[in-house]
C-alpha cells in the first residue's frame, strides 16, 4: 500500500481546511471525492490506518474538524466510516481514544447524532453508533453527556426506523447499554416508548440471537428504573421473560451453551429487579415465577460453573416470592457485652457494626508528617483535604520517656542513625534495583525487550520442581517440612501422666524442602544448618507443656464463661506431617444444594427442628462472674463414655471458640449458628468448636448457615480441620483436613421478618460439608483453621526464653500494655550480644485479625528461625534489632472474635488516630515507633502478618508512591525498593506468589498499619502479608493445602529473604545486591519485574466490572486490610 495516497488525500482536505472553504458547493464534490478514496485506501489496511493516525499527518484533527464545519450528508457519512476503521483497529485503541478525547471528538460526535438525517446511509450510520459504543465504554460520564445533548430522542427514533435491520439495529443497541448505567437514562428512555421495542425485539422472528440477547441486556439495565418495571407488568412483559425459559422456546432459538448461558442471564437479572418493588413482587407471585423457575433448574444441564450462577439467581428470586425466612436466633448482638471503656471525647461506636474508618487525619494523636517527605511541598493540593486539618496532638516529652524501657537494648549510647538518612540496606537495594533493567521506570521505552530469559515468570516456579509425581511421593513419605516445634517433642507420648523430658533425645531431625541455583527441588537434612529450637532448651524434667499451658490459661481474663481447655490447643496445637490435597469440586453439587434449600422452602417440606446446643442459654444460667479460672481439660478420661443421647454433644465455650447455637434438622444433620464478634451483629466466619457422642463410620452433614462473605475457599478446595483426640493418642495425630461435599451457597436466611429486608440487608451464606469419624466415643475438634490461641502464644514465649543463648542471643520479653479485657500484651525484643547501637529495627506485628490464625503460625516460624542456630539467623541477629508485637488483639483471638475486638472495631482501621482506652495495642505499638522517630532511627522494614480467606497462595501488599491515590505521592520519586523483597520470596518461598502481590496506596486504606508506618513514619518497606487460609496454585504446593509445617515455613523463609538484603561488607564498595544472586536467578527476577509491569499496564486499561451474576454489591477487598 503507497502511504503517499494517504498523504495526498489529508494534505487537500488540510488545505481547504485553511482555505475556510469547506462549506462551499465548489468544493463539496471534491470533499466527498477525497474521503471516498482516503476511506478505500485504509479499508481493511492496518498500516495505512496507523498511518492516518500518526502525529505525523495528524489524520485525526482533519477529520474531526470536517465534522465540526461541514452538514453534507456525504462527507459526514464518509468520515465516520474512515473513524470507525481506525478506532475498531486491534493496535492503538487506547491512544486513538485519547486523541480523539482531546479533539472533543465525543462532543462532535453526539452533534452529528443528533443532527443525522434521513440521507445517511445504513453503513454511515452503523459506523456512528459503533464509534460511540467504543467511545462511551471509557468514558464514565458518557451517559449524562448524551442525554445533555439531547440524544435520547433520537436513539428511539432510530431504533424504531432500523427494528428490521439488524446491521444497524445491533450498534443501536449496543450504544443503549451504553447510556443506561445513569438511572436518569433509564427513565427518559421509557417514557421515548424503549419498553415497547424491547419487548417487540424478544419476539423477534428471525431469531437473531445478538438482537436477543442485547435486547435483554438492555431491559436488564433498564429495570433500574421504577418507571420500566412498571411498564414491564403493564404490558404484559412478565410472561415473555417467563416463555423464554420454556425447554420448548430453547430448541427454537438454537443457541450454543455461552448464547443461551448470557440470555437466561439477562432474563434472571431482570427478574431479580423486578423483585425489588413491591409492585413486582406481587406481579413475580401472580404468575407463580417461584414454581416455574426451581422447574427451569431442574433441566439445566448437570455440569457447568455458569450454568451453577444461574441456579443461584434463580434461587434469590424464589427467596424474593416467598415470606421471609428469619435466622433463628434470640439476638443478632453477640451473647455476652463488654462495657466499652468511656471516652466521649474521642469514641464514636459504630451503629452497625460494620467496622469503617470514622477517624479523620484532623484527629490525630501523633506526629502525621512523613519522615521523607518535603517540608516546602505543595498544600494546595484538592485530594489533601485528609492531611488539611491535621492537628499536632503529638505525645509530650515526658510521655515518651515511658517507652524508653522498651528499648533498653540503646541504653548505651552510640552514634544513631540521623533523622530520613536512609539505612545500609536501604541503599542497598537501591544499588540492586539500579542494576537491574527496571521495566517498571522504562514505561514504554521498550528496556523490557532487551533481555529474553530462558525461563518465563511461572514457568520457573513450575520447572524448578522434579516430576510432580515423585516429588509428592516423597513429600508424603519423607515429612519433608521442618516445623522447628519444640512443643511437638516436649508433649507427653501417651495418656499417662509422665513428664516429658526435653532432652537432645527427643530432636527429630527432618529434611527439608531448599532451592539449588538451577531451581531444582533437594531434599537435604537440616540437622547441622538450622537445629530446633528444642536443641537448645537445657534438660529440665519439671517442664511439661500442657501444664504450662494451663498456669497460661488461669492468667486469661475472658468475655464468654470457659468451662474447659481445648485439648489440641493443651497438646500444643500441632498439625498433620503429611501435605494434604485441595479437595475436589463434585459438579453440580453447588446446585443440588443450592435447589434442596430453595425446593424444600417451596414445597414446604415440614423438618422437626430441635434445639440441642445454645451459648445464650448456657450464659444465661451461669452465676459465677470468675471466667477462665481454674478450668482444665478431661477428654481423654471421657473417651468411650456413653451419653444416653439420639444426637451429638456440642461445646464451644473454650478459648478461641465460636459456635452460638446447634438445631438437630435431620437423624444426621445440624444447622450451626455462629457467634458474632463482640458488641457487634456481623462477622460470622471463625469457628472452633467440640463434637463428642458419634458413631464411627457413618456420615454427619454440618450446615453453619449465617456466614456472610460472598465467596469462599470451600469453593476452590479448601477442607476444615478435624482434631480427634482418640486419634491423637493412639497415633499422635493432630489436626488434619476433612470432609467431602464441601460447598459454600447463599441462602435464604434474613435478618428481620420482612421482605424490605430481604433486599436491603447483607445476605447469608451456608457453609456445608459431611465428615466420617474414625472412632466412635470419640471426642472430636472441628475448625476453620489451625486454632492458635492466646495461651499458647504465652506458652511459646515461655519456651523461647528458656531457649535463647544468653550468651549470645538478646531476647526479652515486655508488657506492651494491657488490653481492654486486661490481659498483657507482650512485645518481644531479639538481637545479638554484644549490644551494637548501629543495628536497624525491623517492626513485626500480627494478629491484628482474631480470626486470622493462620498469621500466628507465620510468626512462630519467624520467631522459630530467628532464635535458631542457623547461620542466616544469627547474621540477622548481628544485623537487627527485631521489635515484635505477636499478638495485636488478645481480647479478640480469646473470645473466637472473627474480626474486631471488644469495642466492635477493625483494629487495622485505628492506625491514624488511636484511642489508648479502647485502642491500646495499636497506640502503644505506633508509640514504640512514634519513640525512635523522636531519638533519630527509622526502622528499616515493617511488616503485619495476615491470613486471606478467599484467595489462594502467599502474598504481600507494599506502597509504591507512583500506585498512590494521593497526587502529591505521584510526584514523588519512585525508587521501586519494594518491589525487592517480594521478588526475592517468589523464588524463595514455595507458598509465595508475587503475581498476587499488589503495591497500590489507596485512600480506603490509609488508616492501616502498613500505610500509617509508610506514610507517618517514612518506612519504604512496609508490608502486610497475606497467607491463604487454603492451599496454592502454583509452584510445588500446587493443589495442596498449607499445613502449619508450610506455614512455618513461609515464616522462616521470610527471615531468609531478609538475609538477601543485608549488603556484604567484607566485599568490594562496588558489589551490590546482583552479587549474591546466580545469574539465572538475576534473568528470572528481571522477568518477574517484566510481569509485574505489563499486570499493572494491565489493569490500567481493562475495564473492569461487577460479577455479572452478583445481585449484590460486596466488593471483593483484599481481606487482611479490609
Amino acid at each position: 500500500m503507497n502511504l503517499s495516497e494517504v498523504q495526498k488525500c489529508v494534505e487537500r482536505l488540510h488545505l481547504q481546511l485553511q482555505k475556510g472553504t469547506i462549506g462551499s458547493v465548489i468544493y463539496l464534490d471534491s470533499l466527498r471525492s477525497n474521503t471516498a478514496k482516503l476511506l478505500l485506501i485504509i479499508n481493511g489496511q492496518e498500516k495505512a490506518c496507523k498511518y492516518l493516525a500518526s502525529e505525523e499527518i495528524r489524520g485525526f484533527d482533519i477529520l474531526i474538524s470536517l465534522l465540526e464545519n461541514i452538514e453534507d450528508a456525504k462527507v459526514v457519512n464518509n468520515v465516520c466510516m474512515i473513524l470507525k476503521e481506525l478506532l475498531t483497529s486491534k493496535n492503538a485503541f487506547q491512544e486513538r481514544y485519547h486523541t480523539v478525547v482531546s479533539l472533543n471528538g465525543i462532543h462532535v460526535l453526539l452533534r452529528v447524532l443528533v443532527n443525522s438525517s434521513a440521507h445517511s446511509t445504513d453503513d454511515a450510520m452503523a459506523a456512528l453508533y459503533i464509534i460511540l459504543s467504543k467511545l462511551g465504554n471509557q468514558d464514565r460520564k458518557f451517559a449524562v453527556k448524551a442525554r445533555l445533548m439531547g440524544t435520547l430522542p433520537v436513539v428511539i427514533n432510530h431504533a424504531k426506523f432500523y427494528i428490521h435491520k439488524p446491521k444497524v439495529l445491533q450498534p443501536i443497541l449496543r450504544f443503549c447499554q451504553c447510556i443506561l448505567n445513569n438511572n436518569m437514562n433509564a427513565t427518559v428512555l421509557g417514557k421515548e416508548g424503549l419498553l415497547s421495542i424491547l419487548l417487540s425485539l424478544i419476539d423477534y422472528k428471525q431469531k437473531n440471537s445478538l438482537i436477543l440477547s442485547s435486547a435483554l441486556d438492555i431491559m436488564a439495565a433498564a429495570t433500574r428504573s421504577k418507571l420500566i418495571v412498571l411498564q414491564i407488568i403493564q404490558l404484559n412483559g412478565l410472561g415473555h421473560l417467563v416463555q423464554i425459559l420454556e425447554p420448548s422456546i430453547w430448541s427454537r432459538l438454537k443457541l450454543k451453551n455461552p448464547k443461551l448461558v448470557k440470555v437466561f442471564r439477562c432474563v434472571l437479572q431482570i427478574l431479580v429487579r423486578l423483585s425489588y418493588t413491591k409492585n413486582g413482587r406481587e406481579a413475580l407471585i401472580e404468575v407463580q415465577v417461584a414454581p416455574c423457575l426451581f422447574q427451569w433448574c431442574q433441566t439445566l444441564p448437570v455440569v457447568g460453573e455458569n450454568w451453577d450462577k444461574l441456579a443461584t439467581l434463580a434461587s434469590l428470586i424464589i427467596q424474593r416470592c416467598l415470606p421471609p425466612l428469619v435466622l433463628p436466633v434470640n439476638s443478632f448482638l453477640s451473647p455476652v457485652y463488654f462495657p466499652i471503656p468511656e471516652d466521649s471525647n474521642e469514641y464514636v461506636e459504630c451503629e452497625s457494626s460494620v467496622c469503617q474508618d470514622k477517624e479523620m487525619y484532623g484527629r490525630m494523636t501523633f506526629d502525621i508528617s512523613p519522615c521523607n517527605s518535603d517540608q516546602d511541598s505543595d498544600s494546595d493540593d484538592s485530594e489533601d483535604s485528609f492531611l488539611s486539618e491535621s492537628s499536632s496532638k503529638a505525645f509530650e516529652t515526658e510521655d515518651m520517656e515511658l517507652y524508653r524501657k522498651y528499648f533498653s537494648e540503646l541504653e548505651s549510647k552510640a552514634t544513631s542513625v540521623e533523622k530520613n538518612s536512609a539505612s545500609p540496606c536501604e541503599e542497598h537495594l537501591k544499588k540492586f534495583i539500579l542494576d537491574l533493567p527496571s521495566v517498571c521506570l522504562a514505561q514504554n521505552n521498550g528496556i523490557h525487550n532487551e533481555f529474553s530469559p530462558t525461563k518465563t515468570l511461572f514457568a520457573s516456579k513450575s520447572e524448578m520442581d522434579i516430576s510432580s509425581i515423585e516429588l509428592r511421593k516423597q513429600l508424603n513419605s519423607s515429612n519433608s517440612f521442618p516445623q522447628m516445634d519444640f512443643l511437638e517433642k516436649c508433649i507427653d507420648n501417651s495418656s499417662s501422666n509422665e513428664k516429658a523430658v526435653l532432652t537432645e533425645s527427643h530432636i527429630i531431625e527432618k529434611p527439608c524442602l531448599a532451592l539449588n541455583s538451577e531451581y531444582t527441588i533437594q531434599i537435604h537434612n537440616t540437622s547441622n544448618s538450622c537445629l530446633s529450637i528444642s536443641d537448645k532448651v537445657k534438660h529440665d524434667s519439671n517442664i511439661n507443656v500442657s501444664e504450662v499451658y494451663k498456669k497460661m490459661a488461669e492468667q486469661t481474663n475472658s468475655v464468654y464463661p470457659f468451662v474447659k481447655l481445648a485439648y489440641p490447643d493443651l497438646v500444643g496445637g500441632v498439625g498433620c506431617d503429611d501435605i494434604e490435597t485441595l479437595h475436589q469440586k463434585h459438579p453440580g453439587l453447588y446446585r443440588l444444594k443450592v435447589l434442596n434449600h430453595a425446593g424444600n422452602r417451596l414445597l414446604e417440606h415440614t423438618v422437626v427442628q430441635r434445639t440441642v446446643y445454645e451459648v445464650d442459654d448456657i450464659i444465661k444460667m451461669s452465676e459465677d462472674d470468675k471466667y477462665g479460672l481454674f478450668i482444665s481439660n478431661d477428654d481423654e478420661e471421657k473417651i468411650g463414655c456413653s451419653f444416653n443421647t439420639t444426637h451429638l454433644l456440642f461445646e464451644s465455650l473454650f478459648e478461641s471458640g465460636n459456635l452460638r447455637k446447634v438445631i438437630q434438622v435431620g437423624e444426621r444433620e445440624y444447622n450451626l449458628i455462629l457467634n458474632p464478634d463482640l458488641n457487634t451483629t456481623y462477622h460470622h466466619q471463625w469457628f472452633y468448636f467440640q463434637v463428642s457422642g458419634m458413631e464411627a463410620q457413618v456420615p454427619y452433614t454440618f450446615n453453619i448457615i449465617n456466614c456472610e462473605k460472598t465467596n469462599s475457599l470451600f469453593n476452590n478446595g479448601m477442607n476444615p480441620l478435624m482434631f480427634s483426640v482418640k486419634e491423637f493418642l493412639i497415633n499422635r495425630k493432630g489436626w488434619s483436613r476433612t470432609g467431602w461435599d464441601i460447598c459454600y451457597y447463599r441462602n435464604h436466611y434474613t435478618r428481620d421478618n420482612s421482605v424490605v429486608d430481604i433486599i436491603k440487608s447483607k445476605p447469608y451464606y451456608t457453609l456445608t460439608f459431611t465428615v466420617i469419624f474414625p472412632y466412635s466415643k470419640d471426642i472430636c475438634y472441628l475448625a476453620y483453621h489451625y486454632p492458635y490461641t492466646y495461651s499458647l502464644l504465652q506458652t511459646h514465649i515461655f519456651f523461647w526464653e528458656k531457649s535463647a543463648d544468653p550468651d549470645s542471643i538478646y531476647f526479652k520479653k515486655d508488657v506492651l500494655c494491657e488490653s481492654v479485657a486486661g490481659n498483657p500484651v507482650p512485645v518481644l525484643t531479639i538481637t545479638a550480644l554484644p549490644h551494637n547501637n548501629t543495628r536497624q529495627y525491623i517492626f513485626l506485628t500480627s494478629r491484628v485479625h482474631p480470626g486470622e490464625s493462620n498469621s500466628s503460625w507465620v510468626m512462630k516460624g519467624t520467631i522459630d528461625f530467628i532464635l535458631s542456630n542457623n547461620p542466616s539467623a544469627k547474621k540477622l541477629r548481628e544485623t537487627f534489632i527485631f521489635k515484635i508485637v505477636p499478638m495485636l488483639n488478645p481480647d479478640g483471638v480469646i473470645n473466637g472474635c472473627y474480626r474486631c475486638s471488644l469495642s466492635g472495631q477493625d483494629l487495622n482501621r485505628q492506625w491514624l488516630s488511636p484511642i489508648p482506652t479502647i485502642h491500646p495495642t495499636i497506640y502503644h505499638t505506633k508509640a514504640l515507633l512514634q519513640y525512635l522517630r523522636n531519638i533519630n532511627i527509622k526502622p528499616m522494614l515493617y511488616c503485619d502478618y495476615h491470613g486471606h480467606s478467599r484467595k489462594q497462595n502467599v502474598f504481600l501488599y507494599g506502597c509504591s508512591p507512583s500506585e498512590s491515590w494521593w497526587s502529591n505521592d505521584r510526584k514523588k520519586t519512585d525508587d521501586h525498593i519494594y518491589q525487592v523483597l517480594p521478588l526475592i520470596l517468589h523464588h524463595t518461598a514455595p507458598a509465595f506468589n508475587i503475581e498476587n502481590c499488589s503495591f497500590a496506596v489507596e485512600k480506603s486504606r490509609e488508616s492501616t498499619g502498613r500505610i500509617t508506618v509508610w506514610r507517618q513514619f517514612g518506612v519504604a518497606l512496609s508490608y502486610t502479608m497475606e497467607c491463604t487460609y487454603g492451599g496454592c496454585n502454583q509452584g510445588i504446593y500446587d493443589g495442596y493445602h498449607l499445613g502449619t509445617a508450610q506455614i512455618e515455613e513461609m515464616g522462616s523463609k521470610f527471615c531468609q529473604a531478609l538475609v538477601k538484603l543485608i549488603p556484604d561488607v567484607d566485599s568490594p564498595k562496588s558489589c551490590s545486591l546482583m552479587n549474591s544472586f546466580d545469574s539465572s536467578l538475576i534473568d528470572t527476577i528481571k522477568a518477574t519485574q517484566l510481569i509485574l509491569f505489563n499486570k499493572k499496564q494491565e489493569n490500567e486499561s481493562s475495564n473492569l466490572s461487577p460479577s455479572e451474576y452478583e445481585d449484590d454489591d460486596d466488593d471483593d477487598f483484599e481481606e487482611g486490610e479490609l
